[in-house]
């Protein structure tokens, strides 16, 4: 519906966001050995440490992937054209879609860490919950305001996720991982 320009635009901008999203899932996953095992050996106290930690890097990842596509977003669009109205759609769409790329720092890591403790129902749950925000925001935000607008999907379920994730640990943790104050020496 958005003619050539928006499509090269979507196409440039899922490229992009590769940029952030596969750094982003190499800390939540390279972390999974850590939750792995210190699940297997009942340490909720050691889980949740990583868990911090692997969130605040994360956090501090995305902040700068943030920062970039704020403020300096036709670099990253002159990667794959220089045709100046491909640029220009791409850079906004880019800022568009970017404005929840800090919170799902938080989605990521606790659906990794889901992951890597094996809670798998948890993990999927989060992950399809987020994709399925993204893909209703695909399709009602452009009935209700333009096909332009599609570009605001990925922030609509950037920040959709990561509160849903954050309710869903608050209330999963304790319950399957147990209570971090516990040092559990097994």
């Amino acid at each position: 519906y958005g003619g050539d320009v928006a499509v090269g635009a979507m196409t440039i901008l899922t490229s992009v966001l590769q940029f952030a999203m596969l750094p982003l899932q190499g800390i939540g996953q390279g972390a999974q050995p850590i939750t792995s095992y210190n699940y297997g050996a009942k340490r909720p106290d050691r889980i949740w440490k990583a868990e911090q930690w692997i969130v605040t890097c994360a956090l501090v990842f995305n902040t700068v992937m943030f920062l970039a596509a704020q403020c300096v977003p036709e670099i990253f669009v002159q990667i794959f054209t220089r045709n100046e109205e491909y640029v220009a759609l791409s850079a906004w769409a880019i800022r568009m879609s970017t404005l929840g790329v800090i919170p799902l720092a938080v989605q990521y890591t606790i659906v990794d860490g889901f992951t890597g403790m094996g809670i798998a129902k948890v993990a999927i749950t989060l992950s399809l919950f987020r994709k399925s925000i993204y893909f209703l925001s695909v399709v009602l935000i452009p009935l209700l305001t333009g096909v332009t607008n599609v570009f605001f999907a990925e922030t609509v379920s950037d920040f959709a996720g990561p509160v849903f994730s954050i309710i869903l640990f608050l209330l999963v943790f304790k319950k399957v991982v147990g209570d971090p104050k516990q040092i559990s020496v097994a």
